[in-house]
């Protein structure tokens, strides 16, 4: 049985393009190297997505294995993220779920 209070979530929001990178490298890094060893990053809300996106994921990926913590990224099928994530290679560290809160 998995303990949700041991598990960190965040809900993305805003596009993970260049124009909020800085931004949200700042925001990630903190929510990747908080105590918790475990995460839910929650992307299924993102619609747009550039390759400057691409690269904050790959460093929260490093992060991951920096703190030696596990997370978990949430995608809507289908969406352009999920097929970017689809050549990215990520640590066995990360677990990409394919989800979606839209009924």
């Amino acid at each position: 049985m998995i303990d949700t209070n041991k598990i960190k979530r965040y809900t993305l929001t805003k596009p993970l393009t260049a124009m909020y990178s800085e931004e949200l490298l700042k925001e990630l890094t903190l929510f990747a190297s908080s105590e918790k060893q475990e995460y839910i990053l929650d992307l299924s809300e993102v619609e747009e997505v550039d390759m400057a996106g691409i690269n904050l994921l790959v460093k929260i990926n490093l992060l991951t294995i920096k703190h030696h913590s596990k997370l978990l990224l949430l995608l809507t099928p289908g969406s352009r993220l999920g097929e970017l994530l689809h050549l990215t290679k990520f640590n066995e560290r990360i677990l990409v779920i394919h989800t979606s809160n839209k009924p």
